[in-house]
């Protein structure tokens, strides 16, 4: 079989605004088989996964592409800002893990009481950023951790009744 050479996205600037290589870069480094350079030089950027939801939430799960887990790590924070807030109601979201490449699911939020409820919230009508610290996840470091090649993903369990949230961000760290 011969190799076929993936097209150089030159249309594509290799790195966004905040020095981190672009999506389509890695992915086009990934299929040239020179990931382990790409990754070495990288840094942090492999330890954050940002989702965006730009259209209006509705209660269902995979809000967007999954995310392929780059760099192993603990989680230890998140944040979620969202440009058009929910109304009448809350807006809540779930962060879930699979080591199955997507068969099975699980949340890495801690559901263990009403100050750690097991999502991130969006109260009525705020458009502010929310920062959640560790205590948010699972204490039980293999629920707590993600390995190379773990996906995310973002679910919504709850949405406003009036307007339901939208344009909204979603990142999470890991060290």
């Amino acid at each position: 079989m011969p190799t076929v050479t993936p097209c150089v996205p030159h249309k594509t600037p290799m790195y966004e605004k905040d020095g981190a290589m672009s999506r389509t870069w890695i992915i086009f480094f990934e299929r040239l088989g020179r990931w382990d350079e790409i990754h070495n030089t990288a840094g942090d950027t492999n330890r954050k996964a940002t989702f965006v939801l730009k259209r209006e939430l509705e209660v269902e799960d995979d809000l967007t592409n999954h995310y392929i887990v780059r760099a192993p790590g603990a989680f230890y924070d998140a944040a979620i800002k969202a440009k058009t807030a929910p109304t009448d109601a809350a807006a809540r979201l779930v962060i879930e893990r699979s080591t199955d490449e997507g068969g099975t699911w699980f949340t890495v939020l801690n559901p263990l009481d009403e100050e750690t409820p097991g999502y991130l919230e969006i109260p009525d009508g705020d458009d502010t950023l929310i920062l959640f610290d560790r205590s948010i996840f699972y204490d039980e470091p293999l629920i707590a951790r993600v390995n190379v090649d773990d996906l995310l993903r973002i679910n919504c369990i709850q949405c406003g009744s009036t307007l339901p949230g939208q344009d909204i961000t979603v990142v999470i760290r890991w060290e």
